[in-house]
This record gives structure tokens, C-alpha cells and sequence, in this order.
């Protein structure tokens, strides 16, 4: 869950953790797997891990929220990545 500083609101943003050995386990030698929304360690340690999403969120500066998010959708699968307003 990220947002604003100036807001109470946050919006999701989901990522897949995962090692090669899992990969391994999941998919056969001759699969290709796309990494989109993947984060692959190669230990998993979950301390190192969740600084290194905060970081690159803290990194992720904009003039508005819709720029900030552009650049943290790079990483993670956010809520209304595909959502279309009703008319």
C-alpha cells in the first residue's frame, strides 16, 4: 500500500517475490517467462527486501500523484492498472 504524504488514502501495488530455484520449480527449461512484476532474489531475506521496495518508492518523485505512479507501476501491479471508468 503506497501514497501521498499529504493524503491518507493509499493505493495497491502487488509484485511477485521470487528466487531462480522457485522459477526453476515452476517452469521447465524450455519455457520464457516474462518478469513483469517480479522481483527475483537470490536469497530471500524479507528485511533487505521490503528496504529495497521502500527505497525505490522513495525514489519515485513526480509533479503529481499520476507521474509518481507511472514510475512505481514499473515494479508493481497497481489496483487500476486496467481499469476503465463507466460511462
Amino acid at each position: 500500500m503506497i501514497g501521498r504524504e499529504d493524503s491518507d488514502g493509499e493505493e495497491s501495488f502487488g509484485i511477485q517475490i521470487c528466487t531462480p530455484e522457485w522459477l526453476k520449480s515452476e517452469y521447465s527449461e524450455s519455457d520464457v517467462v516474462f518478469g513483469h512484476h517480479f522481483l527475483i532474489v537470490f536469497e530471500y531475506d524479507l528485511q533487505r527486501i521490503k528496504q529495497e521496495i521502500a527505497k525505490y518508492c522513495e525514489d519515485c518523485v513526480g509533479n503529481d500523484w499520476m507521474e509518481i505512479v507511472s514510475k512505481l507501476r514499473l515494479i508493481g501491479n497497481w489496483e487500476f492498472e486496467d481499469y476503465q471508468q463507466n460511462s
